[in-house]
């Protein structure tokens, strides 16, 4: 398909106007959703991680935060997050950020316009006043405006111009990508890499059809950006080097050539790729006094599993990819006419599509996190699209009927998109804890039906309460009878204290003291429990706010996750009486059932305690949804 991509895009700014009106109306639903009302503090939640960096380097020069203090005023004063999880404390004292700085990169001229406007119109220049957070506003949709542009030569070099309108309206009222680039998602790294995804694809075609050195310098610009932002988008890469493949003798064939003829090209890119790369593993080096550090691996409740999640990523109620963005099977199907009569494509777009969506589905949080249908799909809707538009074509070819049909069911689908993500919006749809019984208790409903809350996945944030719908179990107790540690009474301090029954000592002779270990499929195979510790208290020496706690987690591979604490005492007016101990935990999203809950206490004041009537009960819902 050699097609002059001068005159494309000539064409394409100056005809085509079907789609020049599609791209209008996406353009101006954007604006809209982003400027109808004040956006508020954008830079929260995970943007707050990812844009960090800007105001650590150019306004506090303190990139390792080892004056915390600057952070804990920031989300005193704007309330980005509710506690710090985009970093990680270090041995030293001082924090990595747990999100790569690409990002930081493409927001940087937000911000910079930001400091600037603050300092002219004195606005507090701390990286988070309301010219920061406009600014970065206006830069995030003008970054979008750029890859929908791009994304529009990408569809018009593939498809006529009716197509091409066809494709745009659907992609973008028929997908989650409009809710994702309303104030919700507009700064969220995946409508970023939709632009850096499509100015690659786009001159990975340009490329092809000119072999220009500055589209091979745009093309290592964008995939070393791209893998600075989320590693595992290195990926892309298959794409560049697989175009124009069918098999291996045309690979062959290309390497020779690329060797031969543009190994300048390729040397290029790939420096630009290098150079990327050592952004992020200098701040590594810098910050941690190593190039690779996993950034990620301080909670060992996530991180990749095999095999993937593949099913409930693409097709469970709780955030099924093809149940909440149906149209989207029409893109998959597309995959059959590319392979029938595209073959020179289907190798590159295929097989990144595979590695990608097994990628993604190995992600612990399959989920990821409160969204409407699965967001990390956005960055490679341009691939996907080019698979739409060819069974668009390809619909056009059929039988009235079939043709009509195929018509109808879209714009149905269209239309339940729209109507989910309105649902969504005023909190009908849930974020992440949708099951099969609540979706149809609230298809096409404009509210929410009494008691339908009942039927959500259990709330992360909610307190054990109505446990009289919840199954109780006592897993463990101990009065201390048979322990062979335990005791009757104790002297200290010329004076001998007698217990009416036998006692838990814990005092300084060890910092750790076990209570309960066990793993969760000896226990439940349910998807969530609740587990409530109760014991008897006694301390013996004047309590210090470093003195003993409770603790429970859950152990994965020996390292804990979703660890929780409770002091031991928090009447510290009278020594020698018992205390009261009751803590209720719930557990985690559950990385494996051969993961262990583990009850022990820490003594890190080693003070003295006696302990007494311990026991361990579990609270589980009748069934998993």
């Amino acid at each position: 398909m050699k097609i002059c991509m001068k005159k494309l895009i000539n064409e394409g700014t100056m005809k085509n106007k079907f789609s020049i009106l599609a791209l209008f109306l996406v353009v101006i639903t954007v604006l809209f959703f982003n400027f109808y009302e004040p956006p508020g503090h954008l830079i929260a939640w995970d943007q707050f991680g990812y844009y960090l960096y800007l105001p650590l380097i150019f306004i506090y020069h303190d990139l390792g935060m080892k004056n915390f203090s600057v952070v804990e005023n920031l989300i005193h004063s704007y309330q980005p997050i509710q506690y710090f999880y985009q970093g990680i404390q270090l041995t030293d004292g001082s924090y990595a950020l747990r999100y790569t700085s690409g990002l930081a990169i493409l927001y940087s001229p937000g911000f910079f316009i930001g400091h600037l406007y603050a300092y002219l119109f004195n606005y507090p220049m701390d990286g988070f006043s309301p010219p920061y957070q406009y600014a970065i506003l206006c830069w995030s949709v003008l970054f979008l405006l750029i890859g929908l542009y791009y994304f529009r030569l990408l569809l018009l070099y593939f498809f006529s111009d009716k197509i091409t309108a066809i494709v745009l309206l659907v992609f973008y009222f028929g997908t989650n990508f409009l809710h994702m680039t309303t104030h919700w998602g507009i700064l969220l790294v995946h409508t970023y890499l939709f632009t850096v995804f499509t100015i690659m694809l786009w001159h990975t075609i340009k490329w092809h059809a000119e072999h220009r050195f500055s589209s091979a310098i745009i093309i290592g610009i964008t995939l070393g950006l791209s893998a600075i932002i989320r590693p595992t988008e290195v990926l892309s890469i298959i794409i560049p080097v697989l175009w124009g493949i069918k098999n291996v003798k045309d690979l062959k064939q290309k390497i020779s050539s690329v060797f031969r003829n543009y190994l300048s090209h390729l040397i290029a890119a790939a420096a630009i790729i290098f150079l990327f790369a050592c952004i992020q593993l200098g701040y590594w080096k810098n910050i941690t006094g190593y190039f690779f550090f996993d950034s990620y691996g301080a909670n060992a409740g996530e991180g990749f599993d095999f095999p993937p999640y593949l099913l409930q990523f693409l097709f469970s109620y709780r955030k099924g990819w093809l149940l909440y963005t149906p149209v989207m099977a029409f893109a998959l199907s597309g995959f059959i006419y590319i392979y029938k009569n595209k073959r020179e494509l289907f190798l590159s777009l295929f097989s990144f599509f595979i590695l990608f969506l097994l990628v993604v589905s190995s992600w612990t949080y399959w989920w990821y996190a409160t969204c409407f249908s699965q967001r990390t799909m956005i960055q490679i809707y341009p691939l996907l699209c080019i698979a739409l538009g060819f069974f668009i074509q390809w619909c056009f070819k059929w039988k009235n009927i079939l043709r009509i049909g195929s018509g109808i069911l879209i714009l149905f689908l269209m239309f339940l998109n729209l109507f989910q993500i309105w649902q969504y919006s005023h909190g009908i749809i849930d974020g992440d804890r949708m099951t099969n019984k609540y979706y149809w208790k609230v298809f096409f409903k404009t509210s929410v039906p009494t008691g339908a809350d009942s039927l959500l996945l259990v709330s992360r944030d909610s307190e054990l309460k109505n446990e009289k719908l919840l199954i109780k179990k006592t897993i463990f107790s101990n009065d201390f009878e048979k322990d062979k540690q335990a005791i009757k009474n104790i002297s200290f301090r010329d004076t001998t204290i007698n217990f009416s029954s036998t006692t838990g000592k814990i005092d300084s002779a060890s910092e750790f003291f076990n209570l309960y270990d066990e793993q969760l499929k000896n226990l439940s195979d349910k998807y969530f429990f609740w587990v409530r510790i109760k014991m008897k208290i006694m301390p013996l020496l004047p309590i210090k706010t470093t003195d003993a706690m409770l603790v429970i987690n859950i152990l994965h591979n020996n390292k804990a996750y979703q660890y929780s604490t409770f002091p031991f005492v928090t009447d510290t007016s009278h020594l020698y009486i018992w205390h009261e101990l009751k803590a209720d935990y719930l557990t985690p999203e559950i990385r494996s059932y051969n993961d262990r809950l583990q009850v022990y206490v820490w003594n890190g004041g080693k003070g003295m305690y006696v302990i007494d009537d311990l026991s361990i009960e579990m609270f589980e819902p009748p069934e998993n949804p």
